[in-house]
């Protein structure tokens, strides 16, 4: 019996056939967009359930393999290169929504983690983001153990997060630590910065 090929009719020919003359991108958007399939994915126990298979390691990795295969890539390339998505992207990103946004995950911890790592490839994204979740009020420097320290001071060799320090405790420890006489320059560095009390 001769093979019978079909081709899809929703506008993606080269795209391969699933059922009813579209893709499966095609025909899942038609598919949720029944009202009946809306009210039903709308339950809570079904978002639960939803939420619950795709956080499973399996299928994560399944989905990691399916976006990092080149025809996947390529299909993006494109539908991000179409005139009226890239119109509607960029009024978007125009909008008051869309810039308060981008403002948020700009100083979002997530965003200083990433750009931490990029900074400093050794450390694991995993361990900065930890210590991007502490607020500035609850930061302890590990140095001096007083509040409000900004800097995230990490290992050089191994890529370890210490934790957090101030500026001037994080140059006093990598002053210290890289001096040939440590006692020494402790005790020089003390006398400097040590103002004498007024009578």
């Amino acid at each position: 019996m001769p093979k019978v090929i079909r081709i899809n009719e929703c506008g993606h020919p080269e795209r391969k056939y699933l059922a009813k003359g579209m893709c499966s991108t095609c025909y899942m958007k038609a598919y949720n967009a029944d009202p009946k399939r809306k009210t039903y994915n709308a339950k809570p126990e079904v978002k639960a359930r939803q939420k619950a298979y795709n956080a499973r390691p399996e299928r994560k990795a399944q989905r990691k393999i399916y976006c990092a295969s080149p025809e996947v890539k390529a299909q993006a390339r494109a539908y991000r290169a179409k005139p009226e998505v890239m119109a509607q992207r960029k009024a978007y990103e125009t909008s008051p929504e869309g810039i308060a946004r981008r403002k948020a995950y700009q100083t979002s911890p997530k965003k200083k983690a990433k750009v931490f790592c990029r900074q400093y490839p050794i450390c694991k994204y995993e361990d900065v983001l930890k210590y991007q979740l502490i607020l500035l009020p609850d930061r302890i420097c590990w140095l001096c153990l007083k509040p409000g320290p900004t800097n995230l001071d990490h290992d050089h060799g191994s890529g370890k997060i210490r934790g957090w320090a101030h500026s001037s405790c994080n140059r006093a420890e990598g002053n210290i630590k890289n001096s040939p006489d440590p006692i020494a320059l402790l005790t020089t560095l003390i006398k400097q910065y040590t103002h004498p009390q007024a009578d």
